[in-house]
């Protein structure tokens, strides 16, 4: 049976070979201790919104998934269907555009601990209105995910319907559109909303 992880250098889940990560090459150990919330909170930053759904290209690992920027890079957070038993297994079919899941969770949290307030885009909020729920606990519980930080990105190329990521030390990433999803133009330029990224 493979182990996966989450890899405490680069924040993403990996299945370790030679007890190295297959994303960025560090040595993982994988009997020691998950990074406490706060260094995990600083490293990821605060979620800023949602950029919608994608699919990444790479083999092995789930491919449909959204895009959530933060104020330290991406986060891609694969889309799994539970089934009854509780397994969860990764979406296969791309998502029918629907109200941003980002916000619903958001919503959700929002009514739950305190008098409903006013929907706004959530990188208007100010930082004591956003959700609880931190990009740590949404990668955690969503295997697959990837981290991309926002300061390895050497630059960014939008060709051929695809999104390219290009990032020093690590492997570029490929995102493409799903049918019900942006243009890659209009992710890119989402992107460039949110975070100085590299042209």
């Amino acid at each position: 049976m493979s182990l996966i992880v989450v890899c405490t250098h680069c924040l993403t889940w990996i299945e370790p070979h030679a007890d190295r990560c297959t994303e960025c090459g560090v040595i993982v150990d994988v009997d020691a201790p998950d990074l406490d919330d706060e260094t995990l909170a600083a490293r990821l930053g605060e979620p800023l919104a949602e950029l919608g759904p994608v699919r990444l290209e790479r083999r092995g690992w789930p491919s449909l998934g959204r895009l959530i920027t933060t104020s330290e890079g991406i986060l891609f957070l694969p889309d799994h269907d539970q089934r009854q038993n509780g397994a969860l297994e990764p979406r296969r079919d791309e998502p029918i555009r629907r109200a941003s899941w980002f916000d619903q969770l958001t919503q959700w949290w929002q009514s739950a601990r305190q008098p409903a307030v006013t929907a706004m885009p959530v990188a208007w909020r100010t930082s004591d209105q956003r959700s609880v729920f931190t990009a740590s606990q949404w990668l955690f519980e969503a295997p697959g995910g990837l981290f991309v930080r926002r300061s390895s990105v050497r630059r960014t190329l939008a060709r051929w319907n695809h999104l390219k990521i290009e990032r020093q030390p690590l492997r570029s990433v490929v995102l493409a559109p799903v049918a019900h999803g942006d243009t890659v133009r209009q992710l890119l330029s989402r992107l460039h909303e949110q975070a100085a990224w590299p042209l």
